[in-house]
Parts: structure tokens; sequence; C-alpha cells
């Protein structure tokens, strides 16, 4: 029931280290040949954990199904990857906002601040996955494209239903096809329109923007505006409350002063 491209991504992962570890048989496939493999890594410490929790899940469902008598991973601790993260992302202040929001691009700009739909799921909406008309207006990410792979049903903010009837007015959102029909533009297109809209890349902080920053600033927002933990969460679609509090809150934009 995962999507494709998850199991691409462990396919790929178990492979790799299948090849480089030298592993044959599952007898091979040992905490230390894996830690040996480890040590001689470059990538980020969040990949290389990456790589463990997909082999620990492969031999946590091998014990499960009885074909081995342990798992050999589930005492290995995972590399600290606190301060030793590739790069940080920011969230959008509110000036950065509305002068990106003054671009060619509005209507996705819009949808990502006020839903903080990911790449994959706003590529794949079509216009009956907006119920505008309903007494309390509300969109639905379709379950294939979906991280948590549920159908979640959320309320759409009063200035993006403002948004999507003008575009349903001039069709250029119909029921049947993609809202974006070329789906969310490519890096460097984004960059240009974070350029045009005076937004620097990288701040003083080192911190970086993308286009999945505009989640971070959804996300963020949500926090200023007071909402409880738990209500952030089920906007946000996380499963844990972690990730909404701590990798999505951008703790420098909080209003910690006006809040003293």
């Amino acid at each position: 029931g995962r999507s494709a491209d998850h199991v691409r991504h462990v396919d790929k992962r178990l492979r790799r280290l299948m090849r480089e570890c030298h592993w044959l048989s599952l007898r091979e496939a040992t905490a230390d040949s894996f830690l040996r493999w480890r040590t001689e890594q470059k990538q980020a410490p969040k990949t290389i954990n990456e790589y463990q929790a997909v082999l620990s899940a492969l031999f946590s469902w091998l014990r499960k199904q009885n074909r081995v008598a342990a798992n050999p991973f589930e005492l290995v601790s995972k590399v600290d990857a606190r301060g030793k993260e590739s790069f940080h992302r920011r969230a959008l202040n509110d000036d950065e906002a509305r002068r990106l929001l003054a671009g060619s691009r509005r209507p996705l700009y819009l949808l990502a601040l006020h839903t903080g739909l990911r790449r994959g799921e706003i590529n794949a909406l079509h216009g009956s996955d907006f119920h505008l008309d309903a007494a309390n207006p509300f969109y639905l990410v379709p379950i294939a494209k979906s991280k948590s792979r549920k159908e979640q049903p959320r309320p759409l903010h009063p200035e993006l239903v403002v948004e999507l009837q003008s575009l349903r007015a001039a069709a250029k959102v119909t029921p049947e096809a993609l809202v974006f029909p070329e789906g969310v533009p490519q890096m460097k297109v984004i960059r240009a329109d974070f350029k045009a809209a005076g937004i620097p890349l990288v701040d003083e902080r080192g911190y970086r923007v993308d286009f999945h920053a505009l989640r971070m600033t959804y996300i963020t927002r949500l926090q200023r505006a007071g909402v409880s933990p738990r209500e952030a969460m089920e906007l946000a679609r996380h499963s844990d409350m972690r990730l909404t509090m701590k990798t999505y809150t951008d703790a420098a934009a909080l209003p910690l002063a006006a809040t003293v």
C-alpha cells in the first residue's frame, strides 16, 4: 500500500547495502559489517539513518515471518544528526509571502501557503478535490499521493476559496482536470520567483528557502496564531507531533517577545 516513490527508495537503499557490504545471504548481514560500511560514508547523518531504518525494518519483518532468529540491527544506535544537517530550511516572513503572492504564480503559492501541501500532492490535485460550494469549503488530498495514505479532508482558507472560485469561473479549473497541469515548476524557476520577490535564498544564519519552505511557513504561522499543538498536527497532516513542533516550526519566526 505504499507509494511507488517510497518503494523505489527502499529497494534502492537495500540493494546498495547488500552490494557494498557484500551480503550474499541473510547470515552475512551483521551489525559489524554495517557499521564498517557506515564509517566510510560521506553522506549526511540523516541519509545514513534512513539506510539503517529500511534495513532494520526489513529484518523486523523477517523476524516476524520466522525467517531469522533475531534482528541484528535492532540495537544499533543511529548517527547523531544534531548540528550536522546538510542545510537548514526557514519559513518566509509575512512581507516575503506578500511579495511572492504578487507574482504570476499567485494561485500556486497561495495554495501552498494556505494548506502546506507538498509538491507531489499539489501535482495530483484535480478540480474535483476542492469542494468550494460546501457550507465549510474543504479539499481532499488523493490517497495515492497522500504521505499518510489516508483520505484527509481539510478546511480551506477564505482567501484561497475566493482565488479558486475565480479560477473556476474563468474555466481555468475544471472538475476532471489537474489544477496545475504543468505541475509545480522546477527549483530553478522557484528560485527565480523568490529572487524577483526580493527573498534571499540564504539568510544571514545560512538558512535556505525552497518550495518546501512554504509548508514550513504554513505550519510556523499556525504556531504564531496560537493554534493548539493537536490542531496544528492535524492541519499539517502529520502522524507525529514532533515533526510539527520541531522540524516544521521555524522557532526564530515565533513572536516570543510579544508572548512574554
